[in-house]
């Protein structure tokens, strides 16, 4: 193999121990101080090949966050559209940093990818 094959394999493998860090960190975040509300799923979008972006918003206090994620493409019979925009789940957040959240889509969590981007 040539030299940036193996560079090639090393920048990839630390990315994705990097997302790893990012993503365990975040679960142990929310574990510790993490608050439960209701949020709204405001959008769903595609966002490349066979890629698409879930929106969702939820209030803390006077403030309203707007978070995305990624995700695969997904029907919501209970909202009879793409993505069950209109519909309210739980989430949960952080209280030291309220942008710090995750959705729980119930049984369309299995739709829901991991965030490469903070």
């Amino acid at each position: 193999m040539k030299k940036w094959h193996y560079f090639f394999i090393i920048a990839i493998s630390c990315f994705s121990l990097f997302v790893l860090y990012k993503k365990s960190v975040e679960q142990n975040i929310l574990a510790k101080d993490g608050v439960v509300t209701i949020g709204e799923i405001v959008g769903f979008r595609h966002s490349g090949k066979s890629s698409y972006t879930l929106i969702y918003r939820y209030q803390v206090g006077d403030n309203i966050h707007k978070e995305e994620i990624p995700s695969k493409y997904f029907f919501c019979k209970e909202a009879d559209n793409s993505g069950c925009v209109g519909l309210k789940f739980k989430v949960i957040y952080s209280k030291s940093n309220p942008s710090i959240s995750d959705i729980d889509l119930e049984h369309y969590n299995k739709y829901k990818g991991m965030r490469l981007y903070y």
